[in-house]
């Protein structure tokens, strides 16, 4: 889709490289925490509160995409 970027799930250096790369013009990282699509894939221990001071430090708006899990 034009305009989004996708990062690997569950890695966080990826994710930081995209925020290192372009942190000013990116709005909001989103992410379904825990995938359902290819059955239940849950992330690392502390990859969402990581993700969430990663968020804090470049000023990007975490987005939560929780549909499948309720």
């Amino acid at each position: 889709m034009p305009g989004f970027d996708q990062v690997k799930y569950n890695d966080l250096p990826d994710l930081e490289k995209e925020f290192e790369k372009d942190a000013a013009n990116i709005a909001a990282f989103m992410v379904e925490p825990i995938q359902g699509e290819a059955g239940v894939v849950v992330p690392d221990d502390g990859y969402m509160s990581e993700v969430k001071k990663m968020c804090e430090k470049y000023n990007v708006l975490l987005i939560a995409d929780e549909v499948q899990t309720g």
